[in-house]
């Protein structure tokens, strides 16, 4: 899914015109402000709208307000407004931001998504905390507040009132956090434990990683990142605290700027045994404990919420298909189509909806004496739990067989297919990591050309 949140111009086009007709003029405290009843007073709303994000002509007592639209894969679905700062009254009656989603596309997560990237333009502006506010009565409009890190500090007349505060709280700290600002942390969540070194970490996990280890030698990941990316993180190690794989929260910041977790020492790739054990391992001790997620009815990842899981397959081959180059054929991408069709086509069944590792490969699995004892950086979004353990079986080229697949996935216990649909689901992951391993691991290309082709023939031979 490409994502574009981009700022008004002084001239707009039939695109955001449509959607704009599509929004009612009030509703729920958003105000229309570029209803317009043609085409030529549109534009004149338009060019008064990027005088204002500019500073321009603004009357009285009103501040430099800039509208941002939210395009998903080309198309404008919605439309925001970030105040640059606040007068005393508009603090106590309105706030920084306002939004509103086409009607056509509401439902899909994208309220949650315009206001999570406004929140990143605030930041850029220097806005530390920013103020929203809704209805007490608008659950919905509350939700999106408080999945983006909303903090509830006043009621009053039925309207709520809201603070976010901007990654750049966290910003001094990131650089080079000392010894003391480290125990001074660690003192301010009540956690009682001397660290007595520091190691900044690097790798392919996004955010800012340092080590910590303790003078009763246990060691510590204190992780910077948006908050955003935190906040989903944590819900899926709180979720799934009871796996033995999975890292221990041990404390995160009110306004999830960092969060420190337990270290797992160990190796990453390497001296990991037998794919078939390893992966039955991630079985019985992970995707057997995945629960139903019953919040909201998106797919996909949960910073880039998806309306079906089809969508997020096609979105997954179409970028592979950039990044498999002439590796492969055009054959092999008509081929793993028709495999989605079949799969995922109109009228068929999604599947139930769990709350996913998302990044369950290899890469991320810790071993020690040839044996699984940890996963670690999860990308948490919302599928099928067949998604993680072909995701799993697919990350490394050694052992793509059936014997490998049938061995562990007979130790699933919930999410089950039939082993028919097992092998063509498969196909549509292997295309894609085939992508993935040209653009980040070229020397595995050909045993997954060969692994390709058995496949190939695999599903071939079996329908």
């Amino acid at each position: 899914m490409n994502i574009t949140l981009r700022a008004i111009q002084p001239t707009e086009g039939q695109a955001i015109f449509d959607m704009i007709l599509e929004i009612d003029e009030g509703e729920n405290g958003f105000v229309n402000s570029l209803k317009a009843k043609d085409m030529a007073e549109f534009d004149q709303l338009i060019l008064k709208n990027y005088e204002y994000s500019q500073g321009i002509h603004l009357a009285k007592n009103h501040v430099p307000q800039t509208i941002y639209f939210l395009y998903i894969n080309g198309y404008p679905v919605g439309y925001g407004k970030l105040r640059h700062y606040l007068t005393d009254l508009l603090k106590e009656h309105a706030g920084h931001i306002g939004y509103s989603i086409r009607p056509s596309e509401r439902g899909k997560g994208y309220g949650s998504l315009i206001l999570s990237e406004i929140i990143k333009k605030a930041n850029e502006m220097n806005i530390e905390e920013v103020l929203l506010t809704c209805y007490e009565v608008n659950s919905t409009s509350r939700k999106v507040i408080e999945h983006n890190r909303g903090q509830l500090v006043k009621t009053n007349n039925g309207k709520c009132k809201y603070i976010i505060r901007t990654w750049s709280r966290a910003s001094e700290m990131i650089t080079e956090p000392t010894l003391q600002a480290i125990n001074e942390l660690f003192q301010q969540h009540n956690t009682i434990e001397k660290i007595v070194k520091i190691d900044k970490l690097s790798g392919t996990t996004a955010g800012i990683i340092y080590r910590l280890e303790s003078e009763l030698n246990n060691k510590y990941i204190l992780k910077f990142d948006e908050p955003i990316q935190i906040q989903i993180v944590e819900q899926l190690l709180n979720t799934y605290q009871d796996s033995t794989l999975l890292p221990k929260v041990l404390f995160i910041a009110q306004d999830k700027s960092y969060f420190v977790y337990s270290y797992i020492s160990g190796t990453t790739h390497f001296n990991r045994g037998s794919k078939r054990n390893w992966l039955t391992l991630l079985v019985k001790e992970l995707f057997n404990k995945y629960q139903n997620y019953q919040h909201s009815k998106i797919w996909g990842r949960l910073d880039y919420p998806l309306s079906s899981w089809r969508e997020f397959n096609e979105i997954s081959i179409e970028e592979a298909k950039i990044n498999v180059g002439q590796s492969l054929t055009t054959d092999d991408y008509l081929f793993v189509k028709s495999r989605l069709i079949k799969l995922f086509g109109e009228g068929v069944e999604q599947g139930d909806r769990y709350l996913l590792h998302g990044d369950a490969g290899v890469h991320n699995c810790v071993f020690d004496q040839f044996s699984l004892i940890g996963i670690i950086d999860p990308s948490p979004m919302i599928g099928p739990i067949i998604y993680d353990f072909i995701y799993a079986f697919c990350s490394s080229p050694d052992d793509i067989n059936v014997e490998t697949l049938f061995s562990a996935f007979d130790n699933l216990e919930q999410g089950r297919i039939d082993k028919q649909r097992l092998i063509d689901e498969v196909s549509v992951q292997l295309y894609c990591r085939v992508g993935l391993c040209i653009k980040h691991h070229p020397d595995d290309l050909s045993e997954y050309l060969q692994a390709w082709e058995y496949w190939k023939e695999l599903c071939k031979d079996s329908n």
